[in-house]
């Protein structure tokens, strides 16, 4: 691996973790992302690089459809475009307007993707009734009339926004006759206008027009189908306008990257595949932040991660990351003995303008990518931590109606639930998940200090790792792990992979952070539930106590609660320093395969609780110390 080009200084650190001599540790500092040359294969259905012309139309049904009052940035009467579509959308690719779409992929894009245009300067107002629009075929019927309409007014050149086409996998600025991107905005959300587009109906959009091709001036064509010639949201007259132009940046993203994140389509699979509950340019409008994140820019050649450390090759390091957002500096680092799993470094230093993982703090991010081929699963290691929830009541929440309340119960670091997941929880009490208890919307968390909040997907900067005490590390010991379990599909296994990262500074502009790749160390009380691996030598060091615990968390539907299960494969040791203690309570396993050890010093114990089991070979415990033992209760 090649670090010439960076700035490389070799030093004595002293003193990280008490007078321990770390050694001779080479400190990189990366203060601004790499910029590669223009790809023009990078962007889904549309190029992400230079600049996209796009056409806005809002629309609504007719009178006695749709609410008369109650919206006054959109009056029912109103003829012409509301004006809080040129706070989205530039008028010209060298004006942006401040906090705008047009901005916002500016900014995400490092100012490599321009994205503006026009506004239809009439409101479209669809002929018929909702039903009849229903039995039609829903939004397709409309998309054809909207499309009509405006073709017939004559208000619209359509050769202006057909210029882009795609030769060899290539994109070409290059007119193919099919209009780049149409945007419909409706003013509210009609109930049951589509049953194949069920979600628009509580406010949402989709990347799609939902029509076939029409024909229009010029012989160009609009094409209605998903990912082609444009996309819809509703609710644009109901709801914050702010929040309708996080929708459209959601909906536009698909258009580039195509993926959701945290693969959406199986939330079956475990209690990490929430929503969208990063940041990103397909996170969903309620997250924490909107902003861009290190895969998507990476993966579009906006910009690329200034390394990629190889534990097998880079054991230690100190870094220095400048702001992300505003210069794309990032780290990826590899996780060990698994396939396709990376961690993504970010630090969010609240510069850049659409930077609102937390309004107050600045921290580093850590971003677990699990999956070669796009995300597959994007998820967010949380600063404080990952939990198992208990369930208090149903009570009526102060924004969002009638919900679930509930607390934390107990640490749960490598399969438990953190601010960003969508909880999946045993409302009836049968101690089985079925899919009656999922829980796909917001719910509400009483924390230790009466604090109520939302924590389905919303996240907060205190998810970000800083160089404050309890927030400052993250390694196997800490909640959450640097444990590798990928993105909990099914029946996971937490590895023990010896990764750590430890802040030790940061400023307004960067943050300086410790990298090690063989940290084997248990230095606090861990608990431990699922299936955990070790493959390497491991201490519980003097004092600390290692719990392997039933969760109170659910791996698939229609499973139980699992124990903690430590495996300790062939050439795998555990040393037990003295006065140290692992516990197995009920439904818990320890089991050594052939060629695994465990040392126990003086005093260090190992306790069986009732439903609990040890499978071991004579030989493979040795007792190094005076009153080191095994317990085990009947």
């Amino acid at each position: 691996m090649r670090f010439s080009q960076f700035f490389l200084i070799p030093f004595l650190f002293l003193g990280l973790w008490g007078s321990v001599l770390i050694g001779q540790i080479p400190q990189y500092t990366f203060m601004k992302g790499v910029i590669p040359p223009i790809d023009s294969t990078k962007g889904n259905n549309l190029p992400a690089f230079d600049t996209l012309r796009v056409l806005y139309v809002f629309v609504r049904f007719r009178n006695g459809e749709e609410p008369e009052q109650g919206i006054p940035q959109w009056p029912m009467n109103r003829r012409e475009a509301p004006a809080f579509g040129r706070d989205w959308l530039a008028p010209s690719p060298d004006k942006l307007p401040g906090k705008s779409l047009s901005q916002y992929f500016q900014e995400a894009s490092l100012g490599r993707f321009i994205y503006w245009g026009d506004i239809y300067p009439d409101i479209i107002v669809l002929d018929s009734s909702i039903a009849w629009y229903h039995s039609q075929g829903g939004y397709s019927a409309c998309s054809r009339e909207i499309i009509r309409k405006m073709d017939a007014s004559g208000k619209v050149n359509w050769r202006l926004y057909d210029n882009w086409g795609k030769a060899s996998g290539k994109w070409i600025k290059s007119p193919d006759k099919m209009i780049d991107h149409l945007a419909v905005i409706y003013r509210t959300t009609p109930p049951a206008i589509d049953s194949k587009c069920a979600w628009l109906g509580s406010g949402g959009g989709i990347a799609g027009l939902q029509g076939g091709v029409e024909w229009i001036k010029d012989s160009l064509f609009v094409h209605g189908g998903n990912l082609m010639s444009g996309l819809i949201v509703n609710g644009g007259g109901t709801g914050d306008p702010n929040e309708t132009m996080k929708t459209l940046k959601h909906e536009t993203a698909h258009f580039l990257t195509l993926f959701h994140y945290s693969a959406t389509n199986d939330r079956s699979g475990g209690p990490d595949l929430g929503t969208h509950g990063g940041w990103g340019l397909a996170s969903a409008s309620g997250s924490s932040s909107i902003a861009v994140n290190s895969w998507d820019r990476d993966w579009l050649g906006w910009s690329k991660f200034n390394q990629t450390l190889d534990p097998d090759s880079i054991k230690e390091a100190i870094i220095t990351l400048g702001d992300f957002i505003t210069t794309g500096a990032s780290i990826k680092i590899k996780v060990p003995d698994v396939q396709d799993e990376w961690y993504l470094l970010e630090y969010h230093a609240n510069i850049g303008a659409f930077d609102e993982v937390d309004k107050d703090s600045k921290a580093l991010f850590i971003l677990h990518q699990t999956g070669a081929q796009g995300p597959h699963h994007l998820d967010v290691e949380e600063a404080d931590g990952k939990f198992d929830y208990e369930l208090i009541e149903q009570t009526d929440t102060r924004c969002c109606g009638r919900h679930w309340r509930l607390r934390k119960k107990y640490s749960n670091p490598l399969i438990g639930y953190g601010d960003r997941d969508v909880l999946h929880l045993d409302k009836d009490g049968d101690g089985k998940l079925n899919r009656n208890d999922a829980s796909g919307i917001p719910v509400f968390m009483v924390d230790q200090d009466g604090e109520e909040e939302i924590i389905h997907y919303l996240g907060d900067g205190r998810d970000g790792f800083t160089d404050q005490s309890g927030r400052n590390e993250f390694s196997i010991a800490t909640n959450p792990s640097s444990a590798s379990n990928g993105s909990k599909l099914r029946d996971p296994i937490s590895r023990l992979n010896g990764l750590q990262i430890k802040v030790l500074s940061q400023t307004d502009s960067s943050i300086t952070f410790f990298y090690k790749a063989n940290h084997f160390q248990i230095d606090r009380n861990v608990r431990w539930s699922g299936i955990v691996e070790l493959n390497d030598s491991l201490t519980l060091i003097q004092n600390t106590d290692m719990y392997l615990v039933p969760s109170a968390t659910f791996l698939k539907m229609n499973d139980t609660f699992p124990g903690g299960h430590l495996q300790i494969r062939a050439g795998g040791k555990l040393f037990m320093q003295r006065g140290s203690t692992l516990t197995i309570q009920n439904k818990g396993t320890l089991t050594l395969h052939p060629g695994a050890k465990i040392y126990m010093e003086k005093r260090s114990r190992i306790v069986i609780e009732k439903g609990g089991r040890m499978n071991y070979l004579q030989g493979q415990v040795v007792f190094l110390g005076k009153g080191s033992k095994i317990v085990e209760y009947p």
